[in-house]
């Protein structure tokens, strides 16, 4: 776990620029951000995202994508200090091609947060990916 931050520097914080995969929340003077990147998921559930807010508080879209022409079931939820808040299930067979899983979460000061996903459909891996972008309030 790590807590989010850029904090000195320049206006944009101490990086000032994009990095890379990172499964921490990134801060851009009052934007946020985490990417997950492409990671293979079976059914046992697994953590895409996985950090610990500041001191600020975050309204947030969580967004979950299935870049895979495979027709498993993917359960996805997202976790603040290790209570489920959302979870929701996608039929990717009936759903193919289609994505509408935006998930809008306002996440309280010095959480533990978690967004995970598992394949309810197989034991297969199949490639996930998810985004985390919003904006912070101090």
């Amino acid at each position: 776990m790590s807590i989010g931050g850029g904090g000195g520097g320049g206006p944009v914080g101490v990086s000032n620029s994009f990095t890379g995969i990172a499964e921490s929340l990134e801060i851009i003077g009052t934007h946020c951000y985490a990417y997950s990147g492409q990671q293979l998921v079976d059914n046992n559930e697994a953590d895409l995202l996985s950090f610990r807010t500041g001191n600020f508080y975050a309204v947030v879209n969580i967004q979950f994508n299935y870049p895979s022409a495979q027709a498993d079931d993917f359960l996805y939820s997202t976790y603040l200090n290790d209570t489920k808040v959302q979870s929701y299930m996608v039929d990717h067979a009936k759903y193919y091609g289609y994505q509408n899983s935006f998930v809008r979460i306002v996440i309280p000061p010095y959480t533990e947060v978690r967004c995970t996903a598992s394949n309810e459909g197989s034991t297969t891996e199949r490639p996930i990916i998810c985004s985390l972008t919003g904006r912070i309030y101090r």
